[in-house]
Parts: C-alpha cells; structure tokens; sequence
C-alpha cells in the first residue's frame, strides 16, 4: 500500500501479468502482488499485457486509477546528439541523452508514441515516446509498417510481424515473409506456405510453386514453372500458361513469354499484343523542359517525358529518376517499382543491384518489389 502510492505520486508504475505477453524494462524493481499480478515500476506510461479475460475489466479499472495520479508527460520526439539518437520536446530540451543508433516512429507523425530504435551494437527494439523499452533489443532487421503490421528479424534469419502497438500477431516464426498488401502477406516455413491475414493464420494455403502479393485482388503464382493469378479465394482465375508476368496495375498485367511482352486484363485477355521486345521504346528528352520520357519506334512519345534522367528497357522494365531517387517503370510508364533507391541497376536474370534509403543492409530488388 505505502510502495504504490509513493510511485503513484511520481507517476512511474505500470501493470502486468504473469502469464501475459513478453514485456522488459530496464532497471526496474517489484513489488509482488496476489492473484497473479506484479507491480513493475518504471517510467514507461504504456503497458502492453495480456490477461485471462476475465480479468481484463478488473485491470481496466486498476488502470484507470492509477492514471488518476499520474503528471503528464511531454511528447518527444527524435532528435540527432553526435552521432547518436536521443529525444526532445517540442522546444528542443533533450529529455533522452543520445543512446540510439537510428530512431524510426511506427508512424509518420508519430501519433501512437512508438517507434523502432536501434541500440549499438545491431539490435533493434521497440520504445515509446519517452524512451522507455516496450519490446527488448532482439531483432537484426525491421520493416517499415503497411496495413498496420510490420516485418521483424531475428538473428537466425527468421521473419515474424507485429502489429501498431508492439503486439506480435503470430505464433510462428517463418523462413520467408512478405509485407502485408491488400490484407494478406506471403509466408513461407519449411513444409508450407500461402498467405496469411492479420490474425497470424495461413488462410490460403499454395504449395504448387512460388507465391507474391495480391494487387487489385489478384496474385502471381507459378506452378510447373509458368506463371498466372489466383484470387483472394485461392482459385486459379488466370491459367499459369506464362513465363513470366507482372502485377495488375489499373487494371492490366504484363506477361511474357520468351522474349515477347505483352499486357492482358484479369479475364485473361490481351488489351496489347504479345509483340513488345526489349528496345521497342528508347528514352528521349523533350528539349524545352529537359525531361525524359519514351519514344516508339516511330519517334512518337508513348511515355510522357517527366523524369529528370530515364534508361532503356531491360528484361521488361525500366530505370528511371527524379528528385535524387530510382524506381522503375514498365512499357505503359507504370511506376511499378516506387523511387526509393539512391543508386540502381538494370535488370539481370531477374533482379536489379539497389541501395535502399531505408532499408540499408539489402542490395538487390525483384520486379515484385521485394528487397533482398
């Protein structure tokens, strides 16, 4: 009784269950209480838990009181010491010392308090706002967040996702994993793989060959070597006849089939021919704006001429560049491949040689966008 209203008062208490979800802070001390619960006394202001639901009300107004007696606390926000990260407050005054290598919010304002850091050393938590560790420093790897969830590393190379406040959402580890794209993310172990939803389950289960994300509804699959679509459903809508496609992109696919290109809609029918080659558009300049585009054989501009710097087709796509960064494009001016990539190469047996703005330990993409 005396030890809880005495951390009240300096508002630094924070609840949690035996038998809930992992949580570590540093330096802290307890004080044990019955029924299963310990009082943790730190500086963190939010707790992620999990408890018997029977339970849950009863800590909902255990923290509810608590939070009565508690001063505010200002929002930080990351700011640069040296050669380190710390944080401040909205007037510059640094509350957090530099004490991180590189400091990345959940979210683009920051609105949710969380953030990735990364501790010397090549670990990567999780902390809030104040610089309090909610999720230890266990990852080699992160992604950004798409649909809420992000990818996480460990140092044994495997993925698993959680979601926007630091709850891990599955009960696997996988050997291969994508991002989360209209719902579902691509999730390989050692003996299946499909697509899994936010509930951390696979809930379409492929094993005929290679998988990608679902755009406008439909994914790539392979089977037998050749490629097609299947549907949010698992159904093969577009028959795995091709040696290679891309996704759909308004509408439209590209596929090939040996070195001939051509696009097809989701029935499966050629909106354009299956008579595109590498070499078919050549880059050009428009004089007066000194921007690049694409010219057909004829010299008429098929690609309007907007990127400061553009290069010729390889293996169904192109390089282009603008405002310090590449991305690729493919033969209707698709920007397929978002500029994110401060240096980048053509495409060669499938991949291209990157180095990612973010992302800094990769070196190579796929035309699906996947960094490796």
């Amino acid at each position: 009784e005396h030890s809880q209203n005495s951390m009240i008062a300096r508002g630094e208490i924070t609840l949690a269950s035996r038998k809930g979800k992992h949580i570590a802070f540093i330096n802290m001390n307890k004080c044990e209480m019955s029924d299963g619960f310990t009082i943790l006394y730190s500086q963190a202001n939010i707790c992620d838990y999990q408890v018997p639901e029977q339970r849950q009300e009863l800590i909902k107004e255990i923290l509810k009181w608590l939070g009565a007696g508690r001063p505010k606390q200002p929002k930080l926000h990351p700011i640069k010491i040296g050669k380190l990260y710390g944080l401040a407050d909205e007037e510059e005054n640094i509350h957090v010392k530099g004490t991180w290598l590189k400091i990345v919010p959940f979210d683009k304002d920051n609105e949710g308090g969380l953030a990735f850091a990364e501790y010397p050393g090549g670990n990567w938590g999780v902390i809030d706002n104040q610089g309090n560790m909610v999720l230890p420093y266990q990852w080699k790897n992160v992604d950004r967040f798409c649909e809420g969830m992000a990818r996480v590393q460990t140092h044994n190379g495997h993925w698993n996702y959680i979601d926007m406040s630091a709850s891990i959402i599955s009960p696997y580890s996988w050997l291969e994993a994508s991002q989360f794209c209209e719902g579902f993310a691509c999730v390989r172990s050692s003996n299946r793989q499909g697509y899994m939803d936010a509930s951390g389950e696979i809930v379409i289960e492929y094993n005929e060959g290679q998988i990608t994300s679902f755009t406008e509804g439909l994914a790539r699959v392979s089977r037998d070597g050749k490629w097609g679509f299947i549907n949010t459903k698992g159904e093969e809508v577009v028959p795995c006849i091709w040696d290679a496609a891309g996704p759909f992109v308004n509408g439209i696919a590209r596929v090939i089939r040996g070195d001939q290109y051509g696009y097809i809609n989701k029935l499966g029918e050629f909106t354009v021919p299956l008579d595109l080659k590498d070499g078919d558009l050549t880059p050009i300049m428009d004089p007066q704006t000194q921007l690049w585009g694409y010219a057909d054989g004829n010299g008429k501009i098929v690609i309007p001429c907007k990127w400061e710097d553009a290069y010729d087709f390889s293996e169904g796509l192109a390089r282009i560049y603008k405002n310090g960064v590449y991305g690729f494009i493919d033969y209707s001016g698709t920007l397929v491949i978002p500029r994110r990539f401060i240096f980048a190469d053509d495409f060669k047996n499938g991949v291209a040689s990157i180095r990612d703005c973010v992302r800094t330990n990769c070196t190579h993409v796929t035309k699906d966008g996947e960094l490796i």
